[in-house]
């Protein structure tokens, strides 16, 4: 999802690469209609790796300004997908640079961090 100037194509279009990229890093895929429609949620589907753990659902959020709130509707909405298909909630953030490479963030619940961490 695309977060400056509401209805703009443009932004529809950043807003749609983002998802595309994140679906290509992570090895998921793209839901469709972002995740608006029945039976088709969040914006990426994390694929599970080669042990058949860490499989992720993606909410994705943009913008091309310098700041962004995180919102706690968005990580309760992907928490509640992500719980419903037995799979970890991510919250995948993009700062749009013009002349740079993007800033991608990812937010992940402390426990999630906790678990990586003490993994490796």
């Amino acid at each position: 999802m695309w977060l400056d100037k509401a209805g703009s194509k443009e932004n529809h279009r950043r807003g749609q690469r983002h998802e595309r990229d994140t679906a290509s890093a992570t090895g998921g895929r793209t839901t469709a209609a972002s995740g608006a429609r029945p039976g088709h949620k969040s914006d990426v589907v994390g694929s599970r790796d080669d042990y058949g753990d860490r499989a992720d659902r993606i909410e994705c959020k943009a913008t091309s300004r310098k700041s962004m709130s995180i919102k706690l509707a968005w990580w309760e909405k992907i928490e509640t997908e992500a719980a419903e298909s037995g799979r970890e909630p991510v919250l995948a953030i993009r700062f749009e640079r013009t002349g740079a490479r993007d800033v991608d963030l990812v937010v992940i619940d402390r426990n999630t961090y906790l678990e990586l961490i003490n993994d490796g």
